[in-house]
């Protein structure tokens, strides 16, 4: 190939960007992060073998609570190489459910038998907040 045959694309800022990203495997999005340098962090997935992917896409957050955002993207997308959901307010396990409240398994069952969760484990804390 020629110097005269090259495309170059869009320039990619070598500055720090913090925010959220969705890596994608074949148009279906197959992972969700955050980071403070969204670069450094995809060059980590990509020397996981465990985690294929093909393209990449991301928002940059200034400011705010990443974990919020990737907790709600995750939600979105239900990706399957996310195992978890980030620490955040919005969403909570069963454990932490009756860790708040203090109660056990019994008294959880009566709470949750009506309540569907949002993501696999996790509840919304306002479908929770205050029962008892």
């Amino acid at each position: 190939m020629r110097v005269e045959e090259l495309q170059f694309t869009d320039l990619i800022p070598v500055r720090k960007l913090r925010g959220v990203y969705l890596l994608w495997k074949d148009g279906e999005v197959v992972y969700v992060g955050q980071s403070e340098s969204i670069q450094q962090r995809v060059s980590t997935h990509l020397a996981d073998p465990k985690k294929y992917f093909n393209a990449v896409s991301y928002a940059v957050v200034e400011t705010g609570d990443l974990n919020q955002l990737e907790a709600d993207l995750i939600v979105k997308y239900d990706p399957y190489l996310n195992h978890g959901l980030p620490r955040n307010t919005k969403y909570v396990t069963k454990n932490h459910i009756k860790k708040h409240l203090g109660i056990g398994g019994w008294d959880l069952r009566k709470i949750l038998r009506n309540i569907k969760p949002i993501w696999r484990d996790y509840y919304l804390v306002s479908d929770v907040l205050g029962v008892k």
